[in-house]
Parts: structure tokens; sequence; C-alpha cells
């Protein structure tokens, strides 16, 4: 069972879908989330995909998947590719073949769910806010020792 969570702005979109035969096995949770709902779902899902069309920064919802350890398939706009693991878990927006391939590709891929799971964690470790916080240091150190 897949599971699809949306806004309640994009609700009537999503919805539209949902009567679709491919999309009978699909729960939908739409509009608010509790937190302790949203982090359990997130926690069983194998990927979260995040098919943004533009974006300037980065997400909230792509940076609690990734600190949750599930792997982030997102789209190429902003800074949402710096959480993912690599570029092959990276599509280009506005491209649903793009997004095809790429989810497709995980769900074959043989490596391990575990592995997976285990860099993403590493991924995120890498942009948290304090080691952000100890590069800026670092960065301000060089330049007032010029």
């Amino acid at each position: 069972t897949g599971r699809m969570l949306g806004t309640a702005a994009y609700a009537k979109k999503i919805r539209a879908f949902s009567g679709s035969a491919d999309l009978q096995r699909v729960e939908f949770h739409l509009g608010f989330i509790a937190d302790n709902e949203l982090d359990r779902l997130i926690r069983g899902a194998r990927y979260t995909v995040f098919p943004y069309t533009r974006f300037s920064g980065h997400s909230g919802a792509v940076a609690r998947s990734a600190a949750h350890g599930v792997p982030v398939l997102v789209s190429d706009v902003g800074g949402l590719a710096a959480l993912a693991i690599n570029e092959n878990y990276v599509f280009q927006a506005n491209d649903q073949a793009s997004l095809a391939e790429v989810l497709t590709a995980r769900l074959q891929d043989e490596t391990g769910i575990e592995k997976e799971r285990r860099s993403q964690l590493e991924k995120a470790g890498k942009l948290s806010w304090t080691r952000s916080a100890k590069d800026h240091v670092k960065l301000y150190r060089t330049m007032v020792t010029r």
C-alpha cells in the first residue's frame, strides 16, 4: 500500500487522482496531520518523494524525512538535492518521466533499504545546524586572521 500526503491546498487535485484504478491501494492523508502521526507515516515509508516544481531554498518536510533516515527522492529545484543521498535520488522538476525513472530505479535497487537509511542519516547529519554553525565559525576565523 502506498501513501500520499498533501496539503489542504492541493487536496482537490490529489483527490482527482484517487479514482484512478492505479491508485486503489493508495492511502490519502490530506490537510493537517499531527506531528506524531506525520512522524509515524514518514518512518513507515520506504521512500519519501518531493516533486516540487518551484523552490528557492530547503524544505522542512524533506529535512524531517531525511532526519528520520527515510531516503528522499527530490526534484532538482532550490537546495533540495543537498539532502538527497546522491544524484540517483534526484529527478527533473516538472518531468513525470524523470520522476518515474528515478522511483523505478530505486525500487528495483537490490542494495537494501537498511543501507539506504544509514546513508540518508549520514547525509542529514552532515547538514545539521550544529555543523553549519561550526563551519561558519571556522570560515569567520579564517577571514579575521587574514
